[in-house]
């Protein structure tokens, strides 16, 4: 649950971030869902655990491939020792903290 929680800072980010989200989201709702239906076995439940039994597997896996999207997403635009490719360097700051020139 803390995985969904602390990945909402990437809905502001990117919208690949924001998919990565939503499925981390989805697996810990998912996984509450799970720990709740085996508490209580009814009948009509056993299919559903059934089900949650069989993807757990595949969804730890889909987990770790989320955050490892998410720590490459992290890392690779923040450092540019890790890009790929010539870093362009900015000639003029973007933020200009000087008064502005006056127009005549």
């Amino acid at each position: 649950m803390w995985g969904a929680v602390v990945s909402t800072v990437a809905l502001g980010v990117s919208i690949r971030l924001s998919i990565v989200h939503f499925i981390i989201s989805a697996a810990s709702t998912a996984m509450i869902v799970h720990v709740m239906l085996v508490d209580k076995k009814m009948d009509a439940t056993l299919r559903a655990i059934d089900m949650l039994d069989g993807i757990r597997p595949y969804a730890s896996v889909l987990v770790l491939v989320c955050v490892a999207l998410y720590a490459c997403d992290a890392l690779g635009w923040r450092i540019p020792a890790v890009r790929r490719g010539v870093v362009k360097t900015a000639t003029a700051h973007p933020l200009p903290l000087g008064p502005e020139p006056e127009e005549a």
